[in-house]
């Protein structure tokens, strides 16, 4: 899946994280209707939920090349 996800949005200018940890089998839980924002760069991965006005925030630092790709 990161194969054909990534070599079909080569072509855009967009970063593409592969593997981040987050949904049911993971540590981070997905928050179902949460207003998100994630950030995506070579050196890190952001991810942050507005949760009832509370803000958490779940980052990967040093993204690997098997995650992020541009």
């Amino acid at each position: 899946m990161e194969k054909m996800l990534t070599a079909h949005l080569t072509e855009y200018d967009i970063p593409v994280c592969c593997g981040f940890p987050v949904g049911g089998n993971s540590c981070i839980p997905m928050m179902v209707g949460a207003p998100c924002v994630f950030e995506v760069s070579p050196e890190k991965s952001v991810l942050t939920f507005n949760v009832e006005g509370e803000r958490k925030t779940y980052s990967l630092e040093g993204a690997s090349e098997q995650l992020f790709k541009k």
